[in-house]
């Protein structure tokens, strides 16, 4: 299943303000985190100038995708929202206009 997660953060604790912090660091290593707990990543998009990411993960449940973010301490300077979520053929096929 995939879940898209958006993290959003305030200009004070933004982990670009210090890239060799330990929070920098960690946060580099998401891929890393993600493929030794058998998830994927399977895209992620940043807005620095509004603080906010987004990541479509691939995972079996929401509670994997939780323990990747609280692994790589993102909790600690950003909020996190978790959502599963559809692809558009697979809305229309599935949900819109299924088979009949």
């Amino acid at each position: 299943m995939q879940y898209m997660v958006e993290l959003e953060h305030r200009a004070e604790s933004c982990i670009a303000g210090d890239p060799a912090g330990i929070h920098a660091r960690s946060f580099a290593q998401l891929t890393d985190y993600a493929s030794e707990n058998g998830l994927e990543i399977l895209g992620g998009w940043l807005f620095p100038v509004g603080h906010r990411m987004w990541f479509i993960v691939d995972a079996e449940n929401g509670h994997d995708v939780q323990q990747l973010f609280f692994d790589a301490k993102v909790h600690l300077w950003s909020s996190i929202s978790v959502n599963p979520v559809n692809d558009y053929e697979s809305f229309l096929s599935n949900i819109l206009l299924p088979a009949q």
